[in-house]
């Protein structure tokens, strides 16, 4: 139920995740429903969703569209797509139970548009600099089989 992948930089621990989140999709082993790819940086989420994407998985990304990459934002539900004046709750709520992965940062997973989606997989990437109670978010959505990714030796999480 728990797996940690643990390596320093360098050591194909991204390469791995999303190996972990292709398998998950592709074998069904998790429930049928969407995964869950999250971690507390957006920059780490980021690079979780540009390589499901290169995967050719389904894939969807929470969060303010203000910290994602430009060439990203496609797959933001928080961004007006062409032809769009406004977004509409119901096609967000529609693209986010029909993906394969959700991406968001820990935090972003306590969203309402989450709201009646569980998580039966949970990946969570960079988990040395998670704090305790941010991780608590992501597995508090039904997870049931949890990997956590990360870097012990990784600057620890930045507490104000």
């Amino acid at each position: 139920r728990v797996t940690l992948v643990q390596g320093p930089p360098g050591t194909g621990k991204t390469h791995t995740s999303l190996r972990i989140l292709t398998w998950w999709v592709r074998s069904m082993c998790h429930g049928g429903g969407p995964v869950l790819a999250t971690s507390d940086s957006n920059i780490a989420v980021d690079n979780l969703l540009e390589g499901l994407v290169k995967a050719g998985i389904r894939v969807v990304r929470l969060g303010r569209p203000d910290r994602v990459r430009p060439e990203l934002l496609q797959y933001c539900v928080d961004v007006l797509q062409p032809g769009q004046t406004e977004i509409n709750w119901g096609a967000k709520a529609a693209a986010i139970k029909n993906a394969q992965v959700v991406c968001s940062t820990c935090v972003g997973t306590g969203s309402d548009q989450l709201e009646g989606i569980y998580f039966s997989a949970v990946l969570l990437d960079e988990a040395s600099q998670i704090t305790e109670s941010a991780s608590l978010i992501p597995l508090c959505r039904g997870c049931q089989q949890l990997v956590l990714v990360g870097d012990q030796c990784q600057l620890p999480p930045t507490v104000a």
